[in-house]
Formats: C-alpha cells, sequence, structure tokens
C-alpha cells in the first residue's frame, strides 16, 4: 500500500522565518536519526528556505512551527520495499508524536524567548531615571516597547491636560502623529480616552459603531491603556493593528506593566520638576532673609531719642512693615503696618506699599506732602495694584526731636501706645485699611512729648497672641511686662514686652508676623 499523509493543521504563526542560532537544525537532525534507528523509516526536516515541493518522494508530512513562524516540515520518505507497508499506520502515528514534540519544545522556546526579551525590555525601562530634558526620548522607548513586545503596528500617547479638561497628542512611534484622529480630545465630548480612563482600557475596532472615526485610516483595532498614578488620571497609550483581532493577554498585560511605568516615570519628572522649584524658592528665600537672622533691625536715628524694632515673620517672608527713616537732624519718619495673610502674598502686599512710601520720601522731607496726604497716595496705589482681598493697616508718624512732637496717621492699624510714668494712652486711629477705597480720607494727630516719654508700636501677633487657654496677650500684656521696671533704654523695654510675650504663648505655636517697635525719647 503505497499512500501519501499531510499533517499540515492550521498554526497561530505570522508567515515563514529562516532558521536562527535558536532553531539549531542540529537536534532535528540527531532526532530523525533516531527514529530511523529505532523504525527504518527515513524522517527528515526540510526547512522553508530549501524551496521545492516537500511531498515528493515522502508518504508523510507535518508543519514545524515555534508558535509565530512557520520553520520548515518534517517528511517521511517511502521505504525501499514494499514490505514495510504494513507499518505504515504505526509509523505515522508515532511521526505525528515526533512531531508534535518537536513543536511544542521550539514553542516553548520562543515563548521563553519572548519572556526573556519582555523582561530585559522592561527592567531597561525600570532602571532609567529620566529627567525632564530626556522625557521625550523615554516615552519614545516606551512606546517603541508597546509594539515591539507585542503584534501591534503603531502606538501613540496622550497627555492629559487638567486645565482644560482635555487630552493632547504627545508622541507616537510607527505611524505619524497626523495620522491620528482627535489629536487634541475634549473630556466633555466623551471620547473613548473617558472609557479607558474609567476601566483601565477599551478595544476600539472598526465594524462597531461610532469606533471607526477615532481609528487611523488603514488600521482596523485600537486598544487603549489608562495610564495613571494612584488613581490619578495622566493619560492613555493607544496601540494599532491593522489585521481584526483580539489581542490576547501577555499583551495586555504587557502593555498595562508599560502603562504603568509610563505613570511612574511622569510623577517622577513631576517630583523633580517641583523639587527643583523648591529648591530655588527656598534659596531665594534664603538670599532674601540673610540679614534678618534674629529680626533685631538697625536704625540711624536723629539726636534726643532711642529707637529699636524687632520684626519677625512666621514664614521665610511676611506681611509686617517696619521702617525707621531718617529725615533730617531733627526728624525721622516711622511706619508700621501688617499686610493681610501670611509669606509670600502678604510679602507683595507689604513691598507695594514699602516702595510707595519710599518713592514719597522727597516730597515728604521737602514738606510737600504731610503724613495723611502721603498714606491717601499709598492707599490708592495699592488699591489699584492689588486685588480686593489684598490690604494692609499702615501708620506712618514723623518723630521731631526737637520740638518732641510725634505727627501721625493711623490707617486701620493697631493703635500705639504712649507711655509717660506709671500713665499708658493709646492713640488715635484715622481711616479705613489700605487697598480697600481708592476714595478713603484720612486725618492725622499730633502728639506732644516729653522727656523719657515711650512709644511702643506692634502688630497683631503680639497683641493677639494666644496661650494654651486661648487668652490673648493684648494691650494688657504689654502693660503688664513694663509695668513697675526701670527700663533705662528702649531695648530694656522691648526685651521686657518680649519676654512676657515669650511667656504668655509658653511654647504654643505661633500664628502670625511679628512686629515690636519702641521709641524713647532722651
Amino acid at each position: 500500500m503505497r499512500s501519501s499523509i499531510s499533517n499540515q493543521q492550521a498554526s497561530p504563526h505570522r508567515g515563514e522565518r529562516r532558521l536562527g542560532r535558536q532553531d539549531s537544525p542540529e537536534w532535528f537532525k540527531a532526532t530523525c536519526a533516531q527514529f530511523q534507528d529505532a523504525t527504518g523509516w527515513s524522517l527528515e526536516f526540510v526547512p522553508v528556505e530549501s524551496g521545492g515541493n516537500h511531498q515528493e518522494t515522502s508518504c508523510w508530512t507535518a508543519e514545524i512551527t515555534n508558535g509565530q513562524w512557520r520553520l520548515g516540515f518534517l517528511k517521511l520518505g517511502l521505504p525501499d520495499t514494499p514490505a514495510k507497508d504494513s507499518e505504515f499506520l504505526a509509523v505515522t502515528q508515532l511521526a505525528d508524536l515526533v512531531a508534535g514534540l518537536v513543536n511544542r519544545v521550539l514553542q516553548s522556546n520562543e515563548l521563553l524567548e519572548l519572556r526573556s526579551r519582555d523582561i530585559a525590555t522592561l527592567v531597561r525601562l525600570s532602571l532609567s531615571t529620566p529627567n525632564e530634558g530626556s522625557l521625550l526620548r523615554t516615552l519614545q522607548e516606551i512606546l517603541r516597547a508597546c509594539v515591539q513586545l507585542t503584534e501591534f503596528h503603531g502606538a501613540c500617547f496622550f497627555l492629559l491636560d487638567p486645565k482644560s479638561n482635555s487630552l493632547n497628542i504627545r508622541g507616537a512611534y510607527e505611524l505619524d502623529s497626523t495620522q491620528v484622529p482627535y489629536r487634541k480630545r475634549d473630556l466633555s465630548q466623551i471620547p473613548p480616552d473617558l472609557k479607558v480612563l474609567t476601566d483601565g482600557s477599551v478595544l476600539l475596532s472598526r465594524d462597531q459603531p461610532d469606533a471607526a472615526e477615532w481609528l487611523p485610516d488603514g488600521y482596523s483595532i485600537g486598544l487603549g491603556i489608562s495610564v495613571q498614578s494612584e488613581n490619578v488620571p495622566l493619560g492613555t497609550v493607544w496601540v494599532f493593528d491593522r489585521r481584526r483581532r483580539t489581542p490576547n493577554d501577555r499583551e495586555l498585560q504587557l502593555l498595562l506593566s508599560l502603562g504603568t511605568h509610563l505613570a511612574q516615570i511622569l510623577e517622577r519628572v513631576v517630583l523633580l520638576r517641583e523639587s527643583a522649584t523648591q529648591h530655588r524658592l527656598k534659596r531665594d528665600l534664603d538670599q532674601a532673609t540673610e540679614d534678618d537672622d534674629d529680626g533685631i533691625i538697625e536704625f540711624d536715628t536723629p539726636n534726643g531719642c532711642d529707637v529699636v524694632a524687632l520684626c519677625q515673620s512666621r514664614y521665610e517672608l511676611g506681611g509686617d512693615l517696619c521702617e525707621i527713616i531718617k529725615l533730617n537732624d531733627s526728624q525721622t519718619l516711622i511706619a508700621v503696618g501688617d499686610a493681610s495673610g501670611n509669606s509670600i502674598p502678604a510679602a507683595i502686599v507689604m513691598t507695594t506699599v514699602k516702595g510707595s512710601l519710599r518713592a514719597l520720601l522727597p516730597d515728604i522731607i521737602r514738606h510737600r506732602l504731610t503724613v495723611e496726604q502721603a498714606i491717601e497716595r499709598i492707599n490708592i496705589a495699592l488699591h489699584e495694584i492689588t486685588p480686593a482681598h489684598r490690604f494692609m493697616s499702615f501708620l506712618c508718624g514723623i518723630l521731631d526731636t526737637r520740638k518732641k512732637t510725634f505727627q501721625y496717621s493711623n490707617a486701620g492699624h493697631l493703635a500705639p501706645l504712649h507711655v509717660r510714668n506709671d500713665q499708658v494712652q493709646a492713640l488715635n486711629s484715622h481711616g479705613l485699611i489700605l487697598g480697600v477705597h481708592d476714595g478713603a480720607k484720612y486725618g492725622q494727630s499730633t502728639l506732644k512729648l516729653a522727656s523719657h516719654d515711650q512709644l511702643i508700636m506692634f502688630s497683631d501677633g503680639i497683641i493677639e497672641a494666644q496661650n494654651h487657654d486661648n487668652d490673648l496677650f493684648g494691650n494688657e500684656g504689654v502693660i503688664r511686662s513694663i509695668a513697675g521696671k526701670n527700663l533705662g533704654a528702649a531695648m530694656d523695654t522691648l526685651n521686657a514686652i518680649w519676654h512676657g510675650y515669650s511667656l504668655h504663648i509658653a511654647g504654643a505655636e505661633e500664628a502670625d508676623d511679628r512686629t515690636l517697635c519702641v521709641v524713647k525719647i532722651d
């Protein structure tokens, strides 16, 4: 009996490939030789590159594949004598078994190689430490891995912009970004990316209703993968294939891993950017405060008075203002203020007022402006420059040691205390805080001073400081700190008040900027 059997069952391979090093025919030859020694029938492997008709002079053939590529065929040669025909059925069954084992070994080797390549790529990507400058190159590496480690033909990445609530394409591999439909995707229009961000992944097929418009021309399917960090969406990765098929589990897991890795890289770059910004801000803030370690401010004051001040911020920068400016041999301008808020926003308001005051100094020195007129102009400037919720209390006055007077105007600041012997009197207030109403008018007062009189000025960080029982330090705390004490110099008075303040808060958190200024008349 002479017959021919072809055992070419359908396999999942993608085409034909020549034998590589991992598919070395040496062990094929050894297996075929052992088969012939055991059965007496000739078994031969025919690689695809040999060409020709593999069924010539053969009575049985079987396809050899590694699951990805067709490598060739095993063929069973016709026996030399008809006497062996009776063994045909048993021999072909044994040949089927050998072909199945060979295919299983080759497919296992191919799978192992794929897994090794996948792991090597993921490890290489995970070991990379991209900075902001290399982010685009790293993104391209990940998109390339999305294609090379799977059977997809192209990939792209959309980055989420929370401000515009949209996704914008930021990279593509093996296809031009202009080929991708809707390169800017508004989430309010409910693109498929919205479902990707919600569900983790979405498969689009051209035969689905409304899916074709989201696929590049010539592509049949698209798989979207969410890129997110701890439930915070960052974007989407899309991979495309020209064939209509369902991605396998391996591809899906690989793409999910790559999406997670991309999220980690984006998060790392953001953290590096934030860290650099924080370092820069800290350096700038350190430079801005490098001459103000203890808060004690030294002044050049005229003869006939002693002035000392302390100004400390809760943070690196603050909104308290304390200016002591010598105008001439007998006159000194004293200004104390407190801007709304804390830190940099308050410092901006304070700097605006301080700059405006400095700009008006020439007219104040030449007596072209009184203190109330100066405050009115500063108020207009602050109102025009800053938003409505930014304002500042401000007191400005001119101390004249020759006339022994203090002419001042108070725009909603805490009333200074005038101390004479054992008597304490709060000074007047003349109008609204600065920056609220550009048409505000301010008055002024003149205080007659005597030798040994003291003026004590402060911000609410001193007066409104609370202890653990939520009791305020208040004016009473200031008066209590200096009562009955023989205080010779302005610094003695400042130290006594600061000591009383420190005892009052007793380790409680300092919740505001703190300014304390003491003037003593000789």
